[in-house]
């Protein structure tokens, strides 16, 4: 795969436009990379489902052939023998089988075991894919959620208004070096500051420091260093 897009860029510490502009380059090297990954895989499936048809269709002529020979005999009973010794053999791997039937079992289990190997070599292929799809959720997780402001004497209140947001799919194993990005769609009223806090594997807490009855916000979960 000469063409893959890793190692990815730096993204730095700042969260600013050059930090934004790497992030969003990386996401399309990351999607090219499992792209590119996918049709690798798709090719190496469609040969290996090729040689497989290939080997099935050699065994089935070569069966073919001995029950052809197998017939002549039967029809021949007491003048072929040597035809029964010449089918126990077997030229490809130099073996010579103790019965015929022997031999057309053998060749049976052969093609049972390259159904197998390939069924295998589906589930390795397909174990990649989700493996490149979780290392991509993990690095990025993006969603919308609205605090509702809690009641006061127009003065004080008990305590600041927060949602919890729940991570759905991978935890963030490293948590909690892992940054949140808050971009307010609306409000209703002043909401001050919005706040992460409370970082761990599963989510995190935001809460609002201003007097806005609502605030509605889309969070964007930056781990690139996850591992």
């Amino acid at each position: 795969m000469s063409s893959m897009k890793y190692p990815y860029r730096d993204l730095g510490v700042p969260f600013d436009r050059n930090f934004r502009n790497d992030l969003n380059a990386n996401f399309d090297d990351i999607e090219a990379d499992i792209k590119e990954v996918q049709n690798d895989l798709n090719a190496k499936d469609s040969a290996a489902h090729a040689r497989m048809t290939q080997i099935e269709n050699d065994s089935i002529e070569r069966d073919n052939d001995l029950d052809a020979r197998i017939d002549n005999i039967v029809a021949n009973t007491g003048s072929s023998n040597t035809e029964i010794v010449d089918a126990r053999y077997d030229s490809i791997n130099n073996v010579t089988h103790p019965t015929l039937k022997d031999r057309l079992d053998d060749t049976s289990n052969k093609i049972g075991i390259l159904s197998t190997a390939d069924d295998v070599l589906f589930q390795n292929d397909r174990s990649i894919f989700l493996e490149i799809d979780k290392y991509k959720k993990l690095r990025f997780q993006q969603g919308v959620a609205t605090i509702t402001g809690v009641n006061s004497n127009g003065y004080f209140r008990d305590n600041e208004p927060f949602v919890q947001v729940t991570l759905t799919g991978y935890a963030q194993i490293n948590a909690p070096n892992y940054a949140v990005v808050i971009d307010v769609i609306s409000s209703n009223g002043d909401y001050g500051q919005l706040i992460v806090y409370d970082k761990t594997q599963n989510g995190f807490k935001v809460k609002m420091t201003g007097s806005a009855s609502s605030v509605t916000f889309m969070w964007t979960l930056l781990n690139p260093l996850v591992a």
